[in-house]
């Protein structure tokens, strides 16, 4: 709902979904739903404008992949993130960091996902 809000620009709306989602979620304990809920905020802010917060929330997600059983999807949605706000603000030093992450992360895989996600580090390093 928070994404569909920000592809239309209801920005306070969006902002409203994050803060009664960020309720539920700690009310009820599901804090295996943090790090989504906190990659989502940082699309909003990066949205809004505020790139340093999105950046900054990026990191809070991170940091909440502990409550995950699959931690490896959502470091790579991560970083992929991090790596395009790091770009988009001209930060390539910062970026090229995330680029290595990213491929050190990748070279833990099997050979066919390796296989697969070479266009993508390609594409990053470019």
């Amino acid at each position: 709902m928070m994404e569909a809000c920000i592809q239309v620009k209801q920005f306070d709306q969006a902002k409203q979904v994050f803060e009664q989602t960020m309720r539920r979620v700690y009310d009820d304990r599901l804090f295996h739903r943090l790090t989504g809920l906190y990659v989502a905020y940082s699309g909003y802010c990066f949205a809004m404008g505020s790139v340093q917060e999105a950046l900054l929330t990026l990191s809070m997600a991170e940091a909440n992949l502990v409550y995950l059983e699959n931690e490896p999807d959502m470091l790579t949605t991560i970083l992929n993130n991090r790596i395009i706000m790091l770009t988009s603000i001209g930060e390539l030093d910062k970026a090229l960091e995330e680029v290595a992450r990213f491929e050190a992360l990748v070279s833990r895989e099997r050979d066919e996902m390796q296989q697969m996600m070479l266009p993508v580090t390609l594409t990053y390093r470019c």
